[in-house]
């Protein structure tokens, strides 16, 4: 399962609340926002142009479309939603329709839609993707020391580049690296799991994760069961030579 940008949240949140229960084996969180309030913040001040934009697509597509049936629940909450001038006021001004409870406040809805409250019970393994340069989920707000130490099966992928959700490769740029680079993972998490499976069965230890190095270059020849280069000579996980985005900065998998 893969989430991207606000679907991210929902992803970990999600597999939080599940635990165990998912049917899920695998999952790709791709520009989350870590602390959705602190990043719609940061976005206010760096970039109030790109806000601005935001939030009069919001009204017009959501709110404007949707008056008459919101206005039926909460007339006071459609007014604060309009009358907001930030992604984060916005999402406060939003909290009694999506906690749906007329009167729900914004502290309400960041309490209970904070992913990060949930990520210990997460039990499948996780992706996290974000860039440098991404101006609505700054990677920043990313904690590698909560993913590394403390979330067992994830891996922090921080690139140099790529923007929110704009990670383009190949000719023209017409290409998606988070979306290779997700269904390399998902791949490989299903073999992994296939394998962990049959060594069960088998009655032998239980394998566990790689550390992934911090820069893509030459690989040292493959190891016994170790994933081959694709046909046209790239490694799984090798951004395309044609446009490759800048160099990954930070990986840690446990």
């Amino acid at each position: 399962m893969v989430g991207v940008s606000a679907g991210s949240g929902l992803l970990i949140s999600y597999l939080g609340a599940a635990g165990s229960a998912t049917p899920v084996g695998a999952a790709c969180a791709i520009c989350p926002a870590w602390d959705v309030g602190s990043a719609f913040g940061a976005m206010s001040e760096a970039q109030p142009a790109a806000e601005r934009a935001m939030l009069a697509q919001i009204r017009s597509r959501f709110v404007r479309r949707n008056e008459r049936l919101l206005r039926a629940y909460d007339s006071a909450a459609v007014d604060a939603c309009l009358a907001a001038q930030s992604l984060s006021g916005l999402l406060a001004a939003h909290a009694p329709f999506a906690m749906r409870r007329r009167g729900a406040t914004g502290d309400e809805y960041f309490a209970a839609h904070d992913p990060m409250a949930v990520r210990r019970n997460v039990s499948v393994p996780v992706l996290v993707l974000n860039a440098e340069d991404d101006f609505v989920c700054p990677a920043s707000l990313a904690r590698p020391d909560v993913i590394v130490r403390e979330q067992p099966g994830a891996l922090l992928l921080i690139t140099k580049s790529g923007s929110h959700v704009a990670f383009n490769e190949g000719p023209l740029g017409r290409k998606s690296f988070h979306t290779r680079v997700s269904l390399d993972f998902l791949d490989a998490a299903r073999e992994l799991a296939a394998a962990e499976a049959a060594n069960s069965e088998a009655g032998t230890a239980e394998l566990r994760g790689v550390v992934v190095p911090t820069a893509l270059g030459p690989r040292p020849p493959a190891a016994a069961g170790e994933r081959k280069p694709r046909r046209d000579g790239r490694e799984q996980g090798e951004p395309g030579r044609e446009a490759r985005p800048p160099s990954i900065r930070k990986v840690g998998v446990v």
